[in-house]
């Protein structure tokens, strides 16, 4: 794989079309030799990278086409290698023509999907976090999520990822040394220093796990999730916001079976709207609440219908940006929800691990007057931390202010999601905490366990950065980029 890395490459790093300006991006040993057959006046190579005006030679010096030539030398760029980029007139023909001419001459080849980043992380110019914020970038479909991939190009998440590797790196250190000295009474450092050290450590990886954040990646669409229990009206709100019939609506419960999506804008935020099954079963459960985030752990043990559709409604639930936990209005007492002729304490269904992310709907309330709508209001004011709104799918009654509350929630949302790092990073950052909870709660005071595991947790960290990787790593990063970046 790195033997091609030494060819000089070429592609159009601008987007395809006629323009006022087109970029092609060549990078490589072979860059300005070849560049200087077409292009006048003749660049030369210096020290420091330069501009230089001129034109273009690709039909002959009698018709030249006005071009503006920026150069980089080795160790100088994004790259990271000598490069240069050639700026001129946007249209197809001049620069498919001067791009098929440098290709022509046997010593360029066309540049292969993100590989112009990914010489750049080879040449230590970025890390893979960075290399991955660079699609983020491209990819981004709102502000959020452009704000997010330029807050990890900018090192928002290399950094905090490089202390940690450091101080790790630092304790192993010391703790290896003594393995040398283990017969003469020298202390490089102390069992305290050491649970220290794994205590920040431990918190700092908690921390990273957030600002990663681990349920989406920019580049997918927010996921937006109606839930609730059993003929609760969500396929009705669904219905409702999408203005189209697209869910089966019907007074018996357990209509819907599997979930329904589809596409939907909030406040120029594209999103993806899912009507789940009624989780009546998961929510009465005493373990949902430690296991809600976690989509491998399961409480059913039959492959039934209503038991793989709770299976979804809760894998939903953990991947979602929005939750909007939808309650039919008629059925809510004071206290409880009553359903089943069992009750649910309300407390009980809104974890707080996910609490964050739910807009509770009181649907149906065009059924209540006013004053059992002003009781009930009164009543949930004091028993819930979550702010709630009454709907009605059937009159439109208090619609707008859930697109208003929805898109509060999708703006609030901290997490930096960037695609790829997020699901790449999951089990990275586990291994690496499971390793350093082993080294802190060791049974045996054993210096060369603790050291193992310390290792460990530094090689997990390095596939995260790239510090430690495979081709195979690399190449499912980068073969999602376009031609040119």
């Amino acid at each position: 794989m790195i033997d091609r890395f030494n060819d000089t490459i070429i592609a159009l790093a601008s987007a395809y079309g006629s323009s006022v300006r087109s970029i092609i991006r060549m990078s490589g040993k072979k860059s300005l030799e070849v560049l200087g057959r077409f292009f006048e006046p003749t660049p030369t190579p210096k020290a420091k990278p330069y501009i230089l005006d001129g034109n273009l030679t690709i039909w002959g010096k009698q018709r030249k086409i006005p071009a503006t030539l920026y150069y980089w030398s080795d160790k100088h760029g994004y790259v990271g290698e000598e490069s240069v980029e050639i700026h001129t007139i946007g249209s197809p023909p001049v620069f498919e023509s001067f791009i098929d001419a440098v290709c022509s001459t046997g010593l360029v080849r066309l540049a292969t999907s993100g590989e112009f980043t990914l010489r750049a992380f080879l040449n230590n110019r970025i890390d893979l976090t960075q290399a991955e914020a660079v699609l983020g970038v491209i990819d981004a479909n709102s502000k959020k999520s452009l704000e997010f991939a330029l807050q990890q190009l900018a090192g928002g998440i290399a950094t905090p990822l490089a202390n940690l590797r450091e101080a790790l790196l630092n304790a192993l250190t010391q703790l290896e040394a003594s393995f040398d000295f283990a017969d003469e009474d020298i202390e490089f450092i102390s069992n305290d220093e050491i649970r220290q050290i794994l205590t920040n450590a431990i918190s700092e990886l908690k921390s990273l796990q957030t600002r990663i954040g681990l349920r989406g990646v920019v580049g997918e669409r927010s996921k937006v999730a109606i839930v609730g229990l059993p003929n609760a009206g969500k396929s009705s709100l669904f219905n409702c916001l999408l203005n189209k019939n697209f869910a089966i609506v019907s007074e018996q419960a357990g209509t819907t079976r599997d979930y329904l999506e589809s596409e939907i804008n909030f406040d120029n935020v594209e999103c993806n709207l899912i009507d789940t099954a009624g989780i009546d079963d998961i929510f009465n459960n005493k373990n949902y609440n430690d296991n809600v985030m976690s989509a491998d752990k399961n409480n059913f043990a039959d492959n039934s219908i209503d038991s793989l559709a709770q299976k979804f409604s809760r894998k939903i639930i953990e991947l979602s940006d929005v939750i909007i936990f939808c309650v039919d209005s008629e059925k809510l007492s004071s206290e409880f929800f009553v359903t089943k002729n069992r009750e649910i304490d309300l407390t009980d269904l809104l974890d707080q691990k996910i609490r964050d992310r739910v807009v509770i709907v009181l649907t149906k309330s065009d059924l209540l007057d006013d004053n059992l709508q002003e009781e009930l209001k009164n009543n949930l004011t004091q028993k819930l931390e979550n702010d709630f709104i009454f709907i009605s799918s059937l009159d439109n009654y208090g619609i707008d202010k859930l697109r208003d509350a929805i898109v509060n929630k999708l703006q609030s949302n901290e997490s930096i999601s960037i695609i790829g790092t997020a699901s790449r990073c999951r089990e990275s950052l586990y291994v690496a905490y499971d390793a350093l909870n082993n080294a802190l709660n060791l049974r045996i005071q054993d210096d060369s366990l603790i050291a193992a595991e310390i290792r460990a947790a530094i090689n997990a960290l390095g596939l995260i950065d790239g510090t430690v990787h495979t081709e195979d790593i690399l190449t499912r990063i980068f073969e999602r980029f376009c031609i040119g970046k």
